[in-house]
């Protein structure tokens, strides 16, 4: 049992901290097997210690000795301890298997699709981040269409921590574009929406080493923020999701848009900054009030850059 315990904490610890991030671009089968095989090396190695240490203590004798290794082998190896290893593997197995599927939902939403939170569509108070690799037409001109959708994932996978950290949730992949989304108080909360952009800059630029290696291009990025009443609910029958519907996409959708017009990287909506509690750490300028393109009234803009001077 202690073995297993403390197993359980080191293994739960590797997966979640080593292997999940280093086997994220592994298959499916190959994430399952070398994760569970790993967790019970650990369980293994664990179980022979602690057997070795007490064996030691009840024979009075070294942890070397032939008395105590022949009797912790045959614990180990015994129909009892073959037995309490497998049972820890499957557990292990199905442990990796729902972490992997609650990958492809997206932290979260696997279970709320459990639960049925949104079997009936709901509204909810939402933040929307559209983020999207800037002059993406011509670099994929440049580079050919293979080797830009390997640095699409590439790019995708480095900046997964800095959503994840910041409490938001991946909505979808649009080509080089992805839609952020957090539920409102998780979004607001230490200001987690924009640290979540500029964390991922920064992780981009920690790592730009290789894309230049790579890709001879460090890709760059723009978004557009804003926060609005979303409609939720499951949609599809054979490959359901969770699907967001409602205007504050829209708006989102076209502030990005806008990101390039007036030069700079972040574009929030006036809603947003307001519910926002900003400090020192960034700097915001009046973009003004912008007729958006589809849109009959005008929304008030803010730019959003880091503040390097605190």
């Amino acid at each position: 049992m202690g073995g297993a315990f403390l197993g359980g904490i080191f293994g739960a610890s590797l997966i979640i901290l080593y292997t999940n991030r280093i086997l994220r671009k592994r298959s499916f089968l190959t994430y399952l097997l070398l994760n569970s095989f790993s967790v019970l090396a650990i369980i293994f190695f664990i179980n022979v210690t602690i057997s070795l240490v007490i064996l030691s203590i009840r024979f009075n004798a070294s942890i070397l000795s032939e008395e105590v290794l022949s009797n912790s082998m045959n614990f180990i190896f015994s129909f009892q301890g073959l037995r309490s290893m497998l049972v820890w593997f499957i557990v292990t197995l199905g442990t990796t298997f729902i972490l992997r599927v609650s990958e492809k939902y997206g932290p979260g939403v696997l279970e709320d699709l459990i639960l049925g939170k949104y079997h009936k569509p709901v509204d909810e108070e939402r933040i929307f981040m559209f983020l999207d690799i800037k002059s993406s037409t011509s670099i994929a001109e440049k580079m050919g269409h293979y080797k830009y959708f390997k640095m699409l994932s590439d790019f995708f996978a480095d900046i997964t921590d800095s959503i994840v950290y910041n409490k938001g949730e991946i909505y979808q992949y649009v080509g080089d574009e992805v839609v952020v989304s957090w539920k409102i108080h998780y979004g607001l909360k230490n200001n987690n929406c924009l640290n979540c952009f500029f964390e991922a800059r920064k992780e981009i630029e920690k790592q730009s080493s290789k894309y230049l290696e790579n890709y001879s291009i460090v890709p760059q990025f723009k978004a557009g923020m804003h926060l609005g009443t979303a409609t939720v609910g499951e949609i599809g029958v054979l490959k359901k999701e969770i699907a967001f519907s409602g205007d504050v996409l829209n708006t989102t959708a076209r502030i990005q848009n806008e990101c390039n017009k007036y030069k700079t990287d972040l574009l929030i909506s006036k809603d947003l900054l307001e519910s926002l509690d900003i400090d020192h750490a960034f700097e915001v300028q009046e973009i003004g009030e912008i007729e958006l393109r589809g849109k009959q009234t005008k929304t008030s803009l803010f730019s959003i850059k880091e503040n390097y001077n605190t």
